[in-house]
């Protein structure tokens, strides 16, 4: 049953790219990361390493980082 949970959010993922700006579909991704985390916790108990906490801060800060460069190129190039 759980791979046909992923093939819904895949399917509805794509769905969204299309319909939305990616912009602003793109952080709810991220939002799934830490949801992810959290009932791995609270199902099971687990706590994640240092590892995935290392990967996860990379991806957003990355992800954080190109943003704010690509918004600050959009501004400059409005201004010309």
């Amino acid at each position: 049953m759980s791979h046909w949970l992923f093939l819904e959010y895949r399917v509805v993922a794509v769905y969204c790219y299309g319909v939305g700006e990616a912009g602003f579909v793109a952080p709810f991704a991220y939002i799934r990361i830490i949801l992810v985390g959290a009932a791995g916790y609270l199902a099971f108990s687990a706590r994640p390493t240092s590892n995935p906490l290392i990967g996860a801060a990379i991806t957003i800060a990355s992800t954080l980082y190109i943003a704010e460069r690509e918004a600050r190129r959009s501004r400059a190039g409005a201004q010309m």
